[in-house]
């Protein structure tokens, strides 16, 4: 029997003077409220009540408890009623670690809707490129990218996204346009080292090799600059489309390869198992999961 659910029925008992009555003040059945009161005589090992056909009156142990239990139960429903007011009026900190392309180009355009709809509510963000610890480096919620390993997480996914092998009009038109993988050789490859295909790209050189080593005069953790250096024709780049598809549709950098290229990764939105999330954190999780996929 639920020990709070024993101490309410004791003090409602004891108010109420009769079995009946507490039963209907707090809504349950008559012998509902018989059970929770013999479960905590059972507990403490003492009789609480003499009960008679006519009337139920307190014991001497019983009167010594009942300041005690009345306090206790009035302490845990003011602790149930500011947990509820949190949860109707969210506040309070919450910690997240993205990568840094991830923060900034897919997180980061969803914060300020959810922040002024919550203004109680405070964000500490890193941005990191390395897989974070969710559990000792004390993070609330992790976004990453591709298949989660630790099966002790929760991982929802929020998104798939699309890569894409684009060149600058300019650049194609100095160097020629590559028809397939084994043309990439007379290229010049800017590489992304925050993907983990790095200078192996997902297109198919032959049957026997799933993906094709790229060479180039740059490598750099910053997918930005590797879009903001393919615009300027320096070279052709493998690289998100949320990076990349508005220049794709507005002419500004040209799609290759489509046809070869079928490579695909997931953004999750990582947190621990727990029954009590906090409301914030949950608030957040459904925000960022609205409109994609579960």
């Amino acid at each position: 029997m639920d020990r709070f659910k024993s101490l309410q029925a004791f003090v409602e008992v004891a108010r109420q003077e009769n079995f009946a009555a507490a039963a209907r003040r707090l809504e349950w059945s008559t012998s509902v409220v018989s059970r929770a009161v013999m479960d905590l005589e059972n507990w403490l090992g003492m009789q609480l009540f003499n009960r008679t056909t006519r009337r139920v009156s307190l014991t001497a142990a019983g009167q010594a408890q009942l300041l005690k239990c009345t306090e206790l139960v009035n302490e845990i429903s003011q602790l149930k009623h500011s947990a509820e007011v949190l949860r109707d009026v969210p506040e309070g900190l919450i910690r997240i670690s993205a990568p840094v392309f991830i923060g900034k180009n897919f997180l980061g355009p969803k914060l300020p809707a959810f922040l002024s709809q919550y203004p109680g509510v405070r964000i500490r963000l890193h941005l990191i490129d390395r897989k974070v610890n969710l559990i000792e480096e004390g993070f609330d919620l992790v976004l990453r990218i591709g298949e989660l390993a630790d099966s002790t997480l929760i991982a929802r996914k929020l998104a798939e996204v699309r890569l894409l092998v684009t060149a600058s009009p300019a650049y194609l038109e100095k160097r020629g346009t590559p028809l397939n993988a084994a043309d990439l050789s007379a290229h010049n490859c800017l590489v992304d080292l925050v993907l983990e295909h790095g200078d192996r790209w997902p297109l198919k050189f032959n049957s026997k090799t799933p993906t094709t080593r790229v060479s180039g005069n740059l490598s750099v953790n910053d997918g930005e600059l590797i879009r903001d250096l393919t615009l300027e024709g320096v070279g052709i780049s493998l690289l998100p489309d949320f990076f990349v598809g508005e220049r794709v549709e507005s002419g500004e950098l040209i799609s290759l390869l489509d046809g070869q290229l079928d490579a695909r990764f997931g953004i999750y939105l990582v947190y621990p198992q727990t029954r009590h999330l906090a409301s914030t954190v949950r608030l957040l999780i459904d925000h960022l999961s609205i409109g994609e996929p579960a």
